[in-house]
């Protein structure tokens, strides 16, 4: 969809990784500025589940971003009826 990212995806500062995220993460040791995710539903046993874990985002958070960097996720479907449920562990 080139006339929605307006040349951004050909940017060499830019690196998209398609795989599983949690394992990136938690092995890479690379820090940055900023990490954007486009994840999975929290289906248990399916592949998002750890993706939202108060875990994952404390090591995103303290490992993986610089001083000042930011995370950004879209997630979970688009109701409200399950926005709830699905962040009360990030947020508890």
């Amino acid at each position: 969809l080139p006339s929605w990212h307006a040349g951004c995806i050909d940017d060499k500062r830019l690196e998209v990784v398609y795989g599983d995220a949690y394992k990136y993460m938690m092995e890479t040791k690379e820090k940055f500025d900023v990490i954007i995710m486009d994840i999975a539903d929290p289906v248990e046993a399916g592949p998002g589940y750890k993706l939202y874990t108060k875990e994952f985002y404390e090591h995103v958070s303290s490992k993986c971003l610089n001083p000042g960097g930011l995370l950004v996720t879209q997630s979970t479907a688009a109701d409200l009826v399950n926005a709830a449920s699905s962040y009360a562990t990030i947020h508890n």
